[in-house]
C-alpha cells in the first residue's frame, strides 16, 4: 500500500492551480482572439458602410438624373434659333461658365469636375402639374420656367471655382428652382400689382415667374410672364433685366440672392456634395482624335499632345471648346451681345420688330422694314438682322455630367444624362 505521506502529495498536487506564466500566456491569447475579433468585425461594419454610402449616393443620382431628363424630354421649345415671340415657345438657355473639367487635371483634385454651368428652360408637365407658392397658397401649372444651377455655401469657396484651387471636401450643391408660368395671375392692368423694384423679395416668398415692368406712370411694377415674355432673355429668372440679359454672375456662378432663403431654405436643393455639373452640347464638327489606344474629344487629357490624329467628327463639348474646329469653338456672335460668354439660346425674333435700336447704330428693326437696306441678297435678309442668336444653329444634343462624393468615405459616383433633340 502507498505511505500516507505519498498519498497527501499527490492530493497536493492535484489541487495545484495555475501558475503565473500560465496565466499570462492564458490572458495574450484571449487578447489577441477578442482583438481578432473585434478587427473582423470593424471591418465588416466599414464595408457595410461603404456599401449603405454606395447605394445611397447612387440612389440619389439615380433621382436626380431622371428628373434633369424628364426636364429636356418635356422642352416646349424646338432647339433652334429664331423662334417666333408669338408662337408662344418659351426658351432653352444653356451657360456654359468659365471653368473645365482639365482646370483640374494639373492639381491633386482630378477627379473634381467643372461646376459653374446653369441649365434654364421652359417645360411642360407629362403627367402632375407643377405646385409652388403664390401669396402665400399653393398654386398650380402644366408649364413651369425651370433653372438647373449651383452654389457655393459662401462667397469666399466660390471665389475660387474658376482657379482650379477649391477644396474638394467643399463640393458645391445644385439647384432646381421651379418658377410657375401663370399670366393668368395679371390684373386687369397687366401686372401683379407689385412694387418692382421688391424682385428680389418676391421670388424669396413666390414660385412664379416674373419681370419687372413699368405702368403708365412709369412705375416700376411686377408683371406675370407667359412662354412668350420667356422667349427674351431679359424676362428670365438668374439674367440681367436688360437687353441682351447675361446672367447675373458673382465669382462665375449665379448670383446667391436667387438662392431660397429664410423658411425657405434648402426647399430648391436637389444634390448635395456635389464636384461636377458639367453641361456640353453636341457639336457635330467637332474633331475627335486618337492617341493610339482611346479617342478623345476636345477638352479631354492630351487631345492636343503630339502623336495624336483624327478619327472622326462628332462629339460633345464644352460651349467655346476653341480647337479650331466646330460649330462651338468660338466665342458667340457679337450681333448677340453675349460674345463675352459661352451661351448656347434658342433666342427671340421679336427683337427684329420690337422698335429698339439694340445697338445703338441708328438702323432699327431693318430686317423687317420691307426694304433691301444693304443692297444684298434681297428684301429683309439675314445679313440685315440687328441681334442674333450667340450660336445661329440647331442644337443636335446636349449631355450633362453629375458627379459627387461621399463625405465619411470619399467614394465618388457620377451619372450622365443625354438628351438629343432631333427632330422626329
Amino acid at each position: 500500500m502507498l505511505s500516507a505521506s505519498y498519498q497527501a502529495s499527490r492530493v497536493a498536487r492535484a489541487k495545484r492551480g495555475l501558475t503565473l506564466v500560465e496565466m499570462l500566456v492564458a490572458m495574450t491569447c484571449t487578447i489577441l482572439l477578442m482583438f481578432a475579433v473585434t478587427q473582423t468585425f470593424q471591418s465588416i461594419g466599414e464595408v457595410s458602410s461603404r456599401g449603405r454610402a454606395a447605394i445611397e449616393i447612387s440612389t440619389q443620382l439615380r433621382g436626380v438624373r431622371l428628373r434633369l431628363q424628364e426636364d429636356l424630354q418635356n422642352l416646349t421649345v424646338e432647339v433652334r434659333p429664331w423662334p417666333q415671340a408669338g408662337a408662344g415657345e418659351g426658351y432653352l438657355s444653356l451657360y456654359d461658365g468659365v471653368s473645365r473639367d482639365n482646370t483640374y487635371q494639373a492639381t491633386s483634385y482630378n477627379y473634381v469636375g467643372d461646376v459653374d454651368d446653369v441649365i434654364g428652360m421652359t417645360v411642360r408637365s407629362s403627367g402632375e402639374p407643377f405646385v409652388g407658392r403664390y401669396n402665400g397658397t399653393m398654386i398650380q401649372s402644366q408649364v413651369a420656367e425651370v433653372v438647373w444651377f449651383t452654389s457655393f455655401n459662401n462667397g469666399t469657396e466660390q471665389a475660387t471655382v474658376n482657379t482650379g484651387t477649391y477644396d474638394p471636401s467643399r463640393p458645391v450643391t445644385v439647384h432646381r428652382r421651379v418658377l410657375l408660368v401663370r399670366p393668368d395671375l395679371n390684373n386687369n392692368s397687366g401686372n401683379l400689382g407689385t412694387a418692382g423694384t421688391q424682385l428680389a423679395q418676391f421670388l424669396q416668398n413666390n414660385d412664379i415667374s416674373v419681370r419687372i415692368g413699368v405702368d403708365a406712370g412709369n412705375n416700376p411694377i411686377l408683371i406675370a410672364n407667359s412662354l412668350s415674355d420667356l422667349s427674351q432673355r431679359e424676362n428670365r429668372f438668374g439674367n440681367s433685366p436688360t437687353f441682351p440679359g447675361p446672367p447675373n454672375l458673382t465669382n462665375g456662378l449665379l448670383n446667391s440672392g436667387y438662392i431660397l432663403s429664410g423658411d425657405r431654405l434648402g426647399e430648391d436643393v436637389i444634390l448635395t456634395n456635389v464636384i461636377g455639373f458639367d453641361m456640353r452640347v453636341f457639336d457635330r464638327a467637332a474633331v475627335v482624335q486618337t492617341n493610339g489606344s482611346e479617342a478623345l474629344a476636345p477638352g479631354d487629357p492630351g487631345y492636343s499632345g503630339s502623336g495624336t490624329s483624327p478619327i472622326g467628327v462628332g462629339t460633345f463639348v464644352d460651349l467655346n471648346h476653341n480647337t479650331g474646329t466646330g460649330e462651338y469653338t468660338t466665342t458667340p456672335v457679337t450681333k448677340s451681345g453675349l460674345q463675352n460668354y459661352a451661351i448656347y439660346d434658342t433666342w427671340s425674333y421679336f427683337y427684329e420688330h420690337d422698335g429698339i435700336d439694340q445697338f445703338n447704330d441708328g438702323l432699327i428693326d431693318r430686317a423687317t422694314n420691307g426694304l433691301d437696306d444693304d443692297n444684298a441678297n434681297g428684301v429683309d435678309d439675314v445679313a440685315e438682322r440687328e441681334t442674333s442668336p450667340p450660336y445661329p444653329v440647331p442644337l443636335r444634343g446636349v449631355q450633362v455630367r453629375l458627379r459627387v462624393i461621399e463625405p465619411e468615405t470619399r467614394q465618388v459616383r457620377q451619372a450622365t444624362v443625354v438628351q438629343d433633340f432631333l427632330p422626329e
